[in-house]
C-alpha cells in the first residue's frame, strides 16, 4: 500500500482495565511529532489459543498499524514514524515486532533477533529463529534484527498485516496472551543525507515533472535522446535527454523548451533585428529553453527546485503577454530566450 498520515501526543481517552492498567488507544489526532507508549492488552491467566489473540487483538493492532502506515499526500520528505508491539516472556526477556514507515516507502517490518542482548538471543535460539524466518524475515539493517519490507497497495492490507503480526507472536515468539502486551508508537522528522546523482532515467524525469503539475504527454524513446513531452496550464514543455551513461538508462544533461507565441512588442523588436534572415511566411514564435546538467552530482532536491524555477519562468511569460496584444503572421524566426 503506498503509506500516507502525521501523530500528536492528543490520545484518546484511555479505559481502565481489569488489572487497575491504563489502556492506550491511538490518538485522534495524527500531528508530526508524538511518542506513546502503553499496554494494548492486560493478559489473562490462562493460555490463548491463536483463533482467541486473532479475536481479541486483531482489531488493536489494526488501528496502530494505520496510525503508522498511512500518510497523507502531502506528508513532507524526512518524516517518520514507528509502531512496536513488545512483551517480556521473562525479566531479561524484551521482544518486538517493530514496523518502520516513512511517506511514499514500504514499510520496514523488524523482530526480535537477540544479536545485541544476549538474553533475548538465548531465549530465542536456533529453533524460534527458524520459525521467525518461515514467515520471511531474515537479518538486515544496522540493528542486526529480523527484517522484511512490505508494500501497502489498499486499506485492507492493514487488516492482512495485523493478523501476521498475531501470528507471528503466536507462533514464533509463543505469545499465549497471559502477560501485557504493550505498544510505542514514535513520530518526527529526520533529514537524512541527500543522495547524489550524477545522470536521471527517463522515468525519474517524468516522476519529477508531475510532482510539479506537468502531465506527460508522449515519449519519444530513443536509445540516445529520448524526447519527454508535458503540458502545464495549457503551455507545453519538451525535454531532451543527452549524454547517455555507458551501459546505463540515465542521462547527465536535460535541455528544457517551451515555445510560445511572441507578444506584439517582442515581434516589432525582433523584426527589427532579423527581418532579411526571416522567409517568407515564417510563424512567429519565442522559444524559451535552459540546459540541465547533472554530470557533477546533484540532490534529487536540487532537480526539484529547477523544475519550479522553470514553471514559474514560463507562466511569468504567459502574463506578461497576456498584458499585451499578441500579433500573428509577422515574419520572424524562432529565437532562443535564456
Amino acid at each position: 500500500m503506498r503509506l500516507r498520515s502525521g501523530i500528536s501526543p492528543a490520545a484518546e481517552p484511555a479505559r481502565q482495565g481489569s488489572r487497575g492498567q491504563r489502556l492506550v488507544r491511538v490518538p485522534r489526532t495524527l500531528g508530526v511529532e508524538a511518542h506513546v507508549k502503553g499496554p494494548v492488552f492486560h493478559g489473562q491467566s490462562r493460555a490463548l489459543s491463536r483463533t482467541e489473540l486473532h479475536r481479541q487483538l486483531g482489531p488493536t493492532i489494526r488501528a496502530w498499524l494505520v496510525a503508522a502506515g498511512r500518510w497523507r499526500t502531502d506528508a513532507r520528505y524526512g518524516q517518520f514514524r514507528s509502531v512496536a508491539f513488545f512483551f517480556k516472556p521473562t525479566r531479561d526477556t524484551h521482544l518486538f515486532v517493530q514496523f518502520w514507515s516513512e511517506p511514499g516507502e514500504p514499510l520496514c517490518c523488524q523482530v526480535s533477533s537477540g544479536r545485541t542482548d544476549p538474553p533475548t538471543r538465548h531465549w530465542l535460539g536456533p529453533d524460534r529463529a527458524e520459525r521467525i524466518r518461515a514467515f520471511g524475515f531474515e537479518i538486515g539493517g544496522d540493528a542486526e534484527n529480523f527484517e522484511r519490507h512490505l508494500i501497502i497497495e489498499s486499506p485492507k492490507d492493514f487488516g492482512v498485516l495485523a493478523r501476521s503480526v498475531i501470528d507471528v507472536l503466536y507462533a514464533a515468539l509463543d505469545y499465549r496472551g497471559q502477560g501485557p502486551l504493550k505498544v510505542e508508537l514514535v513520530a518526527g522528522v529526520h533529514i537524512p543525507a541527500p543522495r547524489v546523482f550524477d545522470g536521471f532515467t527517463p522515468m525519474q524525469i517524468v516522476e519529477a515533472m508531475t510532482r510539479h503539475g506537468q502531465r506527460l504527454l508522449r515519449i519519444e524513446d530513443d536509445d540516445e535522446s529520448p524526447v519527454l513531452h508535458f503540458r502545464r496550464r495549457g503551455i507545453d514543455t519538451a525535454i531532451e535527454l543527452g549524454a547517455r551513461s555507458e551501459n546505463t538508462r540515465s542521462f547527465r544533461t536535460a535541455g528544457l523548451i517551451c515555445e510560445l507565441e511572441p507578444s506584439a512588442d517582442d515581434v516589432a523588436r525582433l523584426t527589427e533585428n532579423t527581418s532579411r534572415l526571416a522567409p517568407p511566411g515564417a510563424t512567429p514564435v519565442v522559444r524559451l529553453g535552459t540546459t540541465l546538467e547533472f554530470g557533477g552530482g546533484v540532490a534529487i532536491g536540487w532537480l526539484h527546485e529547477r523544475i519550479g524555477e522553470w514553471n514559474r519562468m514560463i507562466s511569468g511569460y504567459r502574463r506578461e503577454q497576456r498584458k499585451k496584444v499578441t500579433v500573428a503572421g509577422a515574419v520572424q524566426p524562432s529565437q532562443w530566450v535564456h
